[in-house]
């Protein structure tokens, strides 16, 4: 029982401190992970024109915003197109949800006990890398579908735009992993959802 105690507690307190870590220097994390979250969008899904994401501050709370920019053509009769209609979207999620990721894989890397017969500064250091390839994994798979989904679900609303083909089959990672509400929001003039999201 009492190795049930410390094991809690040493739980408890790494995921304390790994919290208050990325509380203090998440942001400069994401800012060097802003690229390949980029990348990953325009990978995920190549129609739009512009993915462009920004870290900003809204009530005291950091976010992470995604904005994008869509074309399409305006159809005046069956046999021709006036100009390119350039739709603006976008969607944010507070900082801490995009780095709960480090947290819990972190945590549990570096709290989970250690056998008396290892090396133990050894098995922390390989637990570390071991835990950085997953960690950015899920991060680039988790945050960007998530808000890619948002983006869309925005979009659609737009009396140009059909609701019935836009999302596709990398959001179901989203509603898997989403057991939050939405909570729309405008910033400058952008169609924003928040994403409040639980695991």
């Amino acid at each position: 029982m009492r190795k049930s105690y410390t094991l809690a507690l040493r739980f408890i307190v790494i995921g304390l401190l790994l919290l208050f870590a990325t509380y203090q220097w998440g942001d400069y994390l994401i800012k060097l992970l802003i690229p390949l979250y980029e990348w990953m969008v325009k990978e995920l899904d190549y129609r739009f024109d512009t993915v462009t994401f920004s870290i900003i501050q809204q009530h005291d709370e950091q976010f992470l915003l995604l904005q994008t920019t869509l074309s399409i053509p305006i159809i005046v009769s069956a046999e021709s197109t006036s100009a390119i209609m350039s739709i603006p979207s976008g969607a944010t999620m507070p900082l801490g949800n995009v780095l709960l990721p480090v947290i819990l894989i972190f945590t549990t890397a570096l709290a989970w006990p250690i056998t008396a017969s290892h090396h133990v500064l050894r098995t922390y250091i390989t637990r570390a890398i071991l835990a950085m390839p997953l960690c950015l994994l899920i991060m680039l798979l988790d945050m960007p579908t998530q808000l890619l989904k948002m983006v869309w679900e925005s979009l659609s609303q737009q009396p140009y735009l059909s609701k019935g083909n836009n999302l596709l089959d990398f959001t179901y990672w989203s509603d898997f992993l989403n057991g939050g509400g939405l909570n729309h929001t405008d910033f400058s003039g952008v169609h924003l959802v928040k994403v409040k999201q639980h695991y």
